[in-house]
């Protein structure tokens, strides 16, 4: 198995809830942390999964039970098979609503960041159009082009408008899953570049495979085999040697279908990971070359080169640089967390920071 670094999640969640439970509750800011406790412990269709699974164990061992007389080797890998269905019943429900409630905080810095972009593209449009207007009053520009900017201006108000509208949405969804009142803030954190996690192709491969259900799968065709190997041996009558042989057959399949759909989903998961940190990389190298952009005219903007309306246009373009390298960002957790989901493993990420925002 190849060295790899492996992020830590729920060790970042505990030491958040342990040490700064308190000073959420006296200033009602609740970080992510605590919000995910929150959800966890309130969400009904957690609960639900979790008496399932309880139900799910009783059968179990009702079964169990059942089966001591006959001691049936296939009986006994069916009901595990049931009971591995159950539990990873439990689990993909409980991981889907850890992914939703980070995708969510997620989104919501994303949005943030946005804002801040649209913020400045509005400053910028309404400069333009005053910069029009006066070139409409001296005859260098017509009505209509100043019509046309200050169409520019409005629908960059419209776009504000609408994210504002949108954080307020995902906000108060986040709280209500919480179970949250109003007056409870979403603590955000400022993001920054995360360090890559290393894993390979073949580790993924390795672990995806390494599932409870297609071991059970593997046991049940090992079993369908045997018990027609007896049949034959046995001799008993035509038409049930051909339902046996047709058992052994479905068996088989069921195994192969399992394992190509829990290949091909762990390829394709790998590689959108390897996609997303390609794009996080080059959203960093345009944001460079954005920042240093911005750094040039504003030189020349001081030394009277450029007017103050060049200098605000390279200032959002910086803006729009930093935006994109957060969304890569963020989609750069979301493919850690799908791509450990794929591998069976417990959801775990750490999301570094830049510092409270």
């Amino acid at each position: 198995m190849p060295n790899k670094r492996k992020p830590v999640f729920f060790l970042f969640i505990v030491l958040i809830t342990l040490f700064t439970g308190r000073l959420f509750a006296e200033e009602k800011l609740i970080g992510l942390g605590e919000l995910l406790e929150l959800v966890l412990e309130n969400n009904i269709e957690l609960k639900l999964a979790e008496l399932n699974l309880e139900d799910a164990g009783l059968d179990y061992k009702k079964a169990e039970l059942n089966n001591l007389m006959s001691k049936s080797r296939l009986i006994k890998l069916q009901n595990e098979l049931q009971m591995a269905y159950a539990r990873k019943s439990f689990k993909d429900t409980r991981d889907g609503i850890i992914m939703d409630i980070i995708s969510k905080y997620l989104d919501l810095i994303n949005i943030n960041y946005q804002i801040l972009t649209a913020e400045k593209e509005v400053y910028l449009e309404e400069k333009r159009v005053e910069e029009v207007k006066a070139q409409v009053e001296v005859g260098y520009k017509s009505s209509l082009e100043l019509f046309e900017q200050e169409t520019r201006y409005l629908s960059a108000v419209n776009s504000l408008e609408r994210l504002r509208g949108v954080r307020e949405q995902k906000t108060r969804e986040l709280k209500q899953k919480a179970v949250l009142d109003d007056e409870y803030e979403i603590k955000l954190i400022e993001l920054k570049k995360p360090e890559i996690w290393i894993v390979t192709e073949e580790s993924v491969l390795e672990e995806a495979l390494n599932s409870e259900i297609l071991a059970i799968r593997e046991k049940q065709v090992e079993i369908a085999e045997n018990d027609l190997l007896r049949a034959k041996i046995s001799g008993i009558p035509e038409l049930d040697l051909k339902k046996k042989e047709l058992g052994q057959k479905k068996a088989a399949l069921e195994l192969e279908k399992e394992r190509q759909n829990i290949e091909n989903n762990a390829r394709n998961t790998y590689f959108q990971y390897e996609e997303l940190v390609k794009n996080m990389n080059m959203a960093e190298k345009s944001l460079f070359q954005a920042e240093e952009h911005y750094r040039i005219i504003k030189e020349q903007n001081k030394a009277g080169l450029v007017s103050n309306n060049d200098l605000l246009s390279s200032e959002l373009s910086f803006y729009k640089a930093q935006s994109y390298f957060i969304e890569s960002i963020i989609n750069y957790y979301k493919g850690v967390l799908e791509l450990q989901r794929v591998m069976c493993q417990d959801l775990e990420v750490e999301i570094n920071n830049a510092g409270s925002k």
